[in-house]
């Protein structure tokens, strides 16, 4: 009824998709952000990733942020949430793979590549390190 009555209105959209990604119905929630104002497409998938990651349903948060990255390949929030997504998870090899995709393009002398090397080789580091506890 809300996204009838303020189509424009992104909450209305996100709080849609949030039950549908509660729910693992990842068809309704591309229902949902298919009839969603494009601007607000990529704050809607990050609405859902984060759903998933609340569920539990780590494999669907990282399709969705992978989603994001390959309409946005700028989008830091999706790259960062990602990445500590896979952290998180213990899953360093892919948050590697993802830093060095992230990395393609970047201009070999901004501080920004600079911050992402220094992350992967921490990534590395964890990665290689015997267990901790």
């Amino acid at each position: 009824k809300a996204r009838q009555l303020y189509p424009s209105e992104w909450r209305a959209y996100a709080f849609l998709v949030q039950i549908y990604a509660e729910q693992d119905n990842f068809a309704k929630v591309e229902e949902v952000i298919g009839m969603a104002p494009k601007d607000e497409m990529e704050r809607l998938y990050l609405n859902s990733a984060y759903a998933y990651t609340i569920v539990g349903n780590v494999d669907k948060a990282v399709m969705v942020y992978k989603k994001v990255l390959q309409a946005n390949s700028k989008s830091d929030a999706a790259f960062k949430f990602l990445i500590s997504l896979l952290y998180d998870n213990h899953r360093y090899r892919d948050a590697i793979d993802e830093v060095d995709e992230f990395i393609k393009g970047k201009d070999p002398n901004s501080s920004e590549l600079s911050t992402l090397n220094r992350l992967k080789a921490e990534l590395i580091k964890e990665m290689t390190s015997p267990p901790k506890g």
